[in-house]
């Protein structure tokens, strides 16, 4: 994704991974690309529990 976009669509295409990658790896802004991370583990669970409760996998 960081190889194909260029500094035209660059906020266009951004995701919140390349987002945390460019701020926490090449701008060294450790706080800001820890609270993307936070948020995106916080996303994920969401979606996870949501997923089970609506597939029912809890009940037999």
């Amino acid at each position: 994704m960081i190889i194909l976009s260029n500094p035209v669509i660059a906020r266009k295409v951004d995701v919140m991974m390349t987002y945390t990658y460019q701020k926490g790896i090449l701008e060294f802004k450790m706080g800001v690309a820890s609270a993307a991370g936070f948020l995106v583990v916080l996303a994920t669970l969401i979606l996870v529990f949501a997923t089970r409760k609506l597939i029912r996998y809890d009940e037999e």
